[in-house]
């Protein structure tokens, strides 16, 4: 796991801020499954395997082990990094700015609820 990712795109910050997947990625930070992952958030595994998926395809999302449960495998998840960050050369334009502190906020205030 890196201790820092660099995001350059705008699929890669849209990911990274849907709140699901933004959970998913904070609970990664430690190795953990699907179903791990789906009690923690209280949300069904079907949904969690779903935006896990997108994060792996994403490349924000690390499949580090495998373990055999019954007659299926089980996927252990890690997030790639521990943190993210935008890029240096990322320039956001005015009309999303504010549309971005807004996301922050909202996460920002759910967590401090919590």
């Amino acid at each position: 796991m890196k201790e820092i990712l660099v995001l350059t795109s705008y699929d890669e910050i849209a990911m990274t801020l849907q709140p699901l997947r933004y959970e998913i990625l904070r609970l990664t930070r430690e190795p953990m499954t699907i179903n791990v992952a789906a009690a923690h958030l209280k949300v069904s595994s079907q949904k969690i395997a779903y935006h896990v998926r997108k994060l792996l395809d994403a490349g924000l999302l690390d499949v580090v082990d495998r373990r055999k449960k019954g007659s299926s495998m089980e996927r252990v998840l890690q997030a790639t990094a521990v943190t993210f960050i935008l890029g240096d050369d990322f320039a956001l334009p005015p009309d999303l700015q504010g549309e971005l502190v807004a996301k922050i906020y909202e996460i920002a205030k759910a967590r401090a609820a919590a």
